[in-house]
């Protein structure tokens, strides 16, 4: 996704969930133990106005059968009224001492799972690789743009698509918005799609993994990063991401 919150770009958050809710089917009808299995889904704590919707977005993708709601009767009582009659909604009132987290322990959380991929844990440490790319290696792009008045938009183009738009750093024309390197990509998550050649296809592959960009010298045109594996990258198409993250070991 790439970004911190659903709430940042409801329309591509939808459109993963939907492509998710396919694989998963799919996974299910080619495997009889997933089909038994199920899927156990847990959802953001965004419960009020898009957040909602996205809830029921999501719940109608994935034809839940069973939502089970914690210790909050007014979500209990609108996905009653808002979800099909066949699904079943069970209200649980939350364990004692259980507290809602704070912003600041997300953000922990975010940057532990982070580290995780990268080092791993103390039973099964992983040793990243830390290298240097020339600007002419990689292709960057992002998914989504500001929002351009409607009399500026290109023919066509519809409001919303902006937040589903791919920006990529090469061969500007109508339709792709340049995006260039600079120093504000320092500690900034990248995704390596699969993808051969960057449109709007983008939006619908996979990606292969993730690389943390820890430095970028302008005047040599070139990037450090850190990677799961060793140089060179399996792609050169990067997605920009919104999440960050500070590679301690960089000092140690």
């Amino acid at each position: 996704f790439g970004n911190l919150s659903p709430g940042s770009n409801i329309p591509l958050y939808d459109l993963l969930v939907k492509q998710l809710a396919e694989a998963v089917s799919k996974r299910r009808k080619a495997s009889q133990d997933a089909t038994y299995g199920g899927v156990i889904i847990n959802t953001c704590g965004w419960v009020k106005g898009e957040g909602y919707a996205c809830l029921v977005n999501a719940a109608e993708e994935f034809e839940v059968d069973v939502v089970i709601v914690l210790d909050h009767e007014r979500l209990y009582n609108e996905l009653q009224r808002d979800l099909p009659s066949f699904v079943k909604i069970l209200h649980q009132p939350k364990s004692g001492g259980v507290e809602n987290r704070s912003k600041e322990v997300r953000t922990s959380s975010r940057n532990a799972a982070v580290h995780k991929y990268f080092y791993g844990t103390r039973a099964v440490p992983l040793y990243p690789h830390t290298f240097e790319l020339s600007f002419d290696e990689v292709q960057f792009c992002k998914i989504g743009c500001e929002r351009l008045p409607i009399e500026c938009l290109p023919f066509g183009m519809k409001i919303d698509d902006h937040r589903t738009k791919v920006l990529t750093s090469f061969s500007p024309s109508r339709n792709v918005v340049p995006l260039e390197p600079t120093a504000d990509l320092v500690h900034h998550l990248a995704s390596l799609s699969m993808c051969t050649t960057i449109d709007q296809s983008i939006l619908s592959t996979n990606v292969m993994g993730f690389i943390v960009i820890t430095a970028v010298d302008m005047e040599r045109e070139k990037l450090t990063v850190l990677s799961p594996q060793p140089y060179p990258l399996p792609s050169k198409i990067l997605i920009l991401s919104e999440v960050t993250f500070i590679d301690d070991k960089e000092r140690t």
